[in-house]
């Protein structure tokens, strides 16, 4: 099946029929091991930083509710730091968009498409989750946001050096959250 994005991919490339939104929307497909589940090219830069939007969101989300359950100050501290640090990074990502794109420059499609099932939020999480499992999903939040990030960052770089600069920032950054979750107790 996805011989049929590449075809998509390669025949907006060539006969320019499709705009950038209908290859978004239109370059779905379904995956053979999960018949249900569509997946999306994210063929253009802003539809990366779309994606990079969703998975940032809930995880400075999951940063603040680890950082309310915390009892140590100085764990709390540095918790709510990484609240702040997240949308800092989103902004500074979308900041260097903004700059290196203007009216009268168009980006067009990415040479290296990013395929978002690759990086999907697994929204697993119980009800009243213990603090074990805030630490689990956080961590699984932010491995799939930091490899999005680098490889997205290598998806643009070609075309806005800037933005892949600010995004491979925030995947430096995001790993050295990670190592910090892994590092904490889950009681």
């Amino acid at each position: 099946m996805r011989a049929n994005v590449n075809n998509l991919n390669s025949r907006k490339r060539t006969e320019n029929k499709l705009t950038s939104q209908e290859i978004y929307h239109h370059a779905q497909y379904y995956d053979d091991n999960q018949p249900s589940a569509v997946d999306v090219v994210l063929g253009t830069t802003s539809s990366i930083l779309g994606h990079y939007a969703k998975l940032e969101e809930p995880l400075t989300r999951l940063y603040g509710r680890l950082a309310e359950g915390e009892r140590s100050t100085e764990l709390n501290a540095v918790l709510s730091d990484y609240v702040k640090e997240g949308r800092r990074q989103r902004e500074a990502v979308e900041r260097a968009y903004r700059e290196a794109v203007t009216d009268a420059y168009s980006v067009g499609f990415l040479p290296e498409p990013v395929d978002e099932a690759e990086y999907r939020i697994k929204d697993d999480l119980p009800e009243s989750p213990s603090r074990g499992d805030l630490i689990k999903a956080t961590a699984a939040l932010e491995e799939t946001t930091v490899k999005f990030l680098n490889r997205a960052a290598g998806s643009v770089r070609s075309q806005l050096p800037e933005v892949a600069q600010a995004m491979v920032v925030a995947a430096r950054r995001g790993s050295r959250r990670l190592d910090t979750l892994r590092s904490m107790p889950s009681k």
